[in-house]
């Protein structure tokens, strides 16, 4: 009877732990394995168990949501990155056309100052036409400073 009793028991301690295994330890051990996935960056991943109905299920789900959670956010930051990459972009290209403007602009400008001063330097000081000429000048520096308002 002592034999039978024993056999018995070890029976049920060899199912208890089989059950244990098939219940607690696989499913820990691929959970493992899959955060071990994610934390190499894939973000595919999923557990198998997340369809059982108990707390091991709801660990599955919990994790599968959470990793889905973490591709979306991931395609969302990528989606930024290269939205600010393309703004960046048009950024550059409007800096390298202001800058080709202001230097098409600058070089008349300095040409039509430069005539002013030969002009400016033939006529009497008495002259009215010294008055225009300082208009002018004002002028062209207020488009010199415009210029360089667009520059910066």
């Amino acid at each position: 009877m002592g034999l039978v009793a024993t056999g018995g028991g070890l029976v049920i301690c060899a199912v208890t732990l089989l059950v244990l295994a098939v219940l607690i330890q696989w499913p820990l051990a691929e959970l493992q394995a899959k955060i071990a996935q994610v934390r190499d960056g894939n973000l595919t991943v999923r557990v198998g168990f997340s369809n059982r109905q108990d707390e091991i299920g709801e660990l599955g789900r919990n994790f599968n949501e959470m990793v889905k959670q973490m591709r979306e956010t991931q395609e969302e930051i990528q989606k930024l990155h290269r939205q600010q990459i393309s703004s960046a972009e048009h950024l550059v290209t409007l800096g390298e056309l202001a800058a080709g403007l202001a230097h098409e602009i600058r070089n008349p400008l300095a040409g039509i100052a430069g005539v002013f001063e030969i002009i400016a330097s033939d006529l009497p000081s008495s002259s009215r036409s010294n008055e225009v000429l300082d208009d002018a000048r004002q002028e062209l520096n207020n488009l010199n400073h415009f210029v360089t308002e667009l520059l910066s």
